[in-house]
């Protein structure tokens, strides 16, 4: 049972207008990824309904990580890879997901790679973010279709935050994707998230993005 509204409460738009704007072929069910979809290709919008081509140059790869430390402390950090044209160079985003107490947890810090990506995305352009955190992109799907089941959820402040940068987008006819990629496979995108993402999380590199 979905929680009641409360006075304050924004809804985002209707899932049908969002579909239109982002140009999905047609609007599917709530969560669901086609059995048939491989996992290291692509994942469409909220939630697929196209294959992507994968090619690395078109891009951004998203990344988050959770250290534990002997002394018992846990430190999250994300990070985005966009690669650039000539496929051997790549333009690197850390990120602090300000995770305190509840919220220092890796679903905040995944789900932080993803608004950083976003955040600094070329405007005007279709944008193709991958990620290996399927839940993230299910987490997205449940913001938009339910958004009554995110009220509670400790990272409903990123989570519209990237609704309001995906509706916003979709309003000047910005396509935007944002798609599974598994991990550790030796895609050099997601593998260069995953180190980026790691120091991130240590401290040991600047951080380029605060959410």
């Amino acid at each position: 049972k979905e929680a009641p509204l409360k006075k304050n409460d924004i809804l985002p738009p209707p899932p049908t207008k969002l579909v239109n704007l982002m140009k999905l072929a047609a609007q599917p069910q709530p969560n669901t990824l086609p059995s048939d979809m491989p996992t290291h290709s692509a994942a469409a919008t909220f939630p697929a309904t196209q294959k992507l081509k994968h090619d690395m140059t078109t891009h951004t790869y998203t990344d988050g990580s959770c250290i534990k430390t002997k002394e018992g402390t846990q430190h999250i950090g994300a990070a985005v890879i966009r690669m650039h044209a000539d496929d051997t160079s790549h333009k690197e985003l850390l990120v602090d997901p300000m995770g305190h107490g509840v919220t220092n947890t890796i679903t905040r810090a995944e789900l932080a790679g993803i608004l950083a990506a976003l955040s600094d995305a070329p405007r005007n352009q279709p944008v193709h973010i991958l990620t290996d955190s399927l839940a993230s992109i299910q987490m997205l799907g449940n913001k938009i279709y339910r958004p009554t089941t995110q009220f509670g959820h400790c990272s409903k402040d990123i989570l519209q935050d990237i609704l309001d940068i995906l509706q916003e987008w979709g309003e000047n006819n910005t396509h935007t994707t944002i798609g599974k990629i598994k991990a550790h496979i030796g895609c050099m995108g997601n593998e260069l998230a995953d180190t980026a993402a790691k120091h991130a999380a240590l401290g040991t590199k600047p951080i380029n993005y605060v959410c």
